[in-house]
């Protein structure tokens, strides 16, 4: 699977988009912020309005129900700076 990309730093009051290359035969991102679900959809991109400035870890987990949970892709991080 492709990494996750993104803008890799933070700044209050800007909104950034990170997207994942969908991996064959995805279906369902479960997007998480500092180990907090926040989005869960067949959308590969996730859109966020920082309302403050800091270090955040953004995950992706993606599943497919066509395939065995152990043949999922693992997940893919990025944390901001």
């Amino acid at each position: 699977m492709e990494p996750l990309t993104d803008p890799d730093t933070v700044c209050t009051g800007s909104t950034s988009e990170y997207v994942i290359a969908p991996p064959l035969g995805a279906v369902f991102y479960h997007w998480y912020l500092d180990s907090i679900l926040v989005e869960d959809g067949p959308w590969n991109f996730f859109d966020i309005d920082w309302v403050a400035a800091g270090t955040y870890q953004l995950c992706v987990d993606v599943s497919n129900a066509c395939v065995p949970e152990s043949a999922d892709p693992a997940p893919q991080c990025i944390r901001s700076r």
